[in-house]
């Protein structure tokens, strides 16, 4: 399906949620995002049970202890040796500010969190004569104000490199399963992620769960690393 009738259609779904549901949906997603973010950069997300896609390949952990086997006779997802301990030491994470007029996935928690856990935040801010986007430094108190399209922006704006981004944290309305997702169509948030590092992690939160593909995927389109959902934490293989 292409990318104008997924924005119809999936507009369409994320109005149809109540508050209750929007607000349910979010607390689980917050968790999610939470726990996998606590083990990035590890490699013990695959044992951990979680989905896992492959350009070819979907692969469903429905239980950590039923697994798939791959071409080798293992699991998904079984290493050699012991489990790693390594816990994240990722710090940099860009987060966008949810749109309550756009009914979008309420990062507010997330962003608390996120502080309380010593992380350095910053915020997306957007320039739509251009169609660019700039990292902001954010703290929780900083004052916001809603742009001409509801968008919530910070007042106060020191801008860092998206060099500096460990981490990003993507809005979108749906995805598939070969990691692509589909936004509200000005590519902003592709030109944003192709000027951060090629290692920069790309995570995006979803109230639904993939379609199989979206038909009219372009050069400029860039796959994310993972995508959490009410559901799961999938993973997307390069």
């Amino acid at each position: 399906m292409k990318k104008q009738l997924l924005r119809q259609l999936y507009k369409q779904k994320r109005e149809d949620l109540s508050a209750e549901q929007a607000k349910d949906l979010s607390s689980q997603i917050d968790t999610k995002l939470l726990e996998l973010l606590s083990d990035l950069p590890s490699n013990t997300l695959r044992e951990m049970g979680y989905k896992v896609f492959t350009e070819s390949t979907y692969k469903v952990s429905s239980d950590s202890k039923q697994r798939a086997p791959d071409k080798s006779g293992k699991k998904s997802g079984e290493q050699s040796g012991e489990k790693s301990t390594q816990k994240s030491t990722l710090s940099k994470i860009n987060c966008y500010l949810s749109s309550s007029k756009k009914k979008e996935l309420s990062t507010k928690n997330i962003i608390n969190q996120l502080h309380l856990l010593k992380k350095d935040v910053s915020v997306p801010l957007s320039y739509y004569t251009n169609y660019d986007i700039q990292a902001v430094v954010f703290k929780p108190e900083d004052e916001i104000m809603e742009d001409q399209f509801g968008i919530p922006t910070p007042i106060k704006i020191k801008t860092i490199s998206p060099h500096e981004i460990e981490v990003v944290i993507i809005p979108l309305l749906c995805f598939d399963k070969n990691g692509f997702r589909c936004g509200y169509g000005k590519g902003m948030y592709d030109r944003f992620l192709a000027k951060c590092k090629p290692e920069t992690i790309k995570i995006g939160l979803s109230f639904f769960d993939p379609i199989d593909k979206i038909s009219d995927i372009n050069e400029q389109d860039i796959k994310m690393n993972y995508v959490v959902t009410p559901n799961s934490i999938i993973k997307f293989q390069y």
